[in-house]
């Protein structure tokens, strides 16, 4: 891509991935939620929120060190809210694209979907910023994510020799 609006891809494989399906419509209880999450110290990574015909499905990412307190917290807090199922997973991994200005060009989250899409990687979250695009993936398919992103992106090595992506 032109200008390098990706500089580097930096990737965190020991995440997991939390999901309360058809959440009560009641004011509030997302931030309950993650009240009681960060009264445990578990920092909360991305998160999306969307709305359904029952209720709101609340999705966010934590370390995989903290994923068994956390369900633990979540299925106390919500015993009287409800809720149609809680989805979970700890084998998944979170990338991230790097690069100053990407919000503002069109097509780097395109090219992204597309270099994952022609390797049959599913992206299961996406959140945005002014500075980087961050996904959830599963495990399994770090690797070839970041070579695929590592071409589409043309993120060659630097004059040292060292490649633009590291481990968070």
């Amino acid at each position: 891509m032109q200008n390098h609006l990706v500089s580097g891809i930096l990737f965190n494989g020991k995440a997991a991935m939390i999901t309360l399906m058809d959440l009560s419509n009641r004011v509030g209880i997302e931030g309950e939620i993650l009240d009681g999450i960060s009264k445990a110290d578990i920092e909360v990574d991305m998160i999306a929120l969307s709305a359904t015909e029952k209720g709101k499905n609340l999705t966010f990412s934590i370390e995989r060190k903290h994923y068994k307190k956390a369900l633990t917290i979540i299925k106390k807090l919500i015993v009287e809210e409800r809720v149609a199922s809680i989805e979970s997973d700890d084998n998944v991994a979170k990338l991230s694209l790097a690069g100053i200005g990407m919000r503002s060009h069109a097509g780097v989250t395109y090219h992204m979907f597309k270099a994952l899409g022609e390797k049959d990687i599913h992206v299961r979250m996406i959140t945005t910023s002014e500075t980087k695009i961050s996904i959830i993936i599963d495990e399994q398919n770090v690797e070839q994510a970041i070579a695929a992103l590592h071409d589409e992106f043309e993120l060659n090595k630097d004059s040292k020799g060292k490649s633009p992506f590291m481990e968070i």
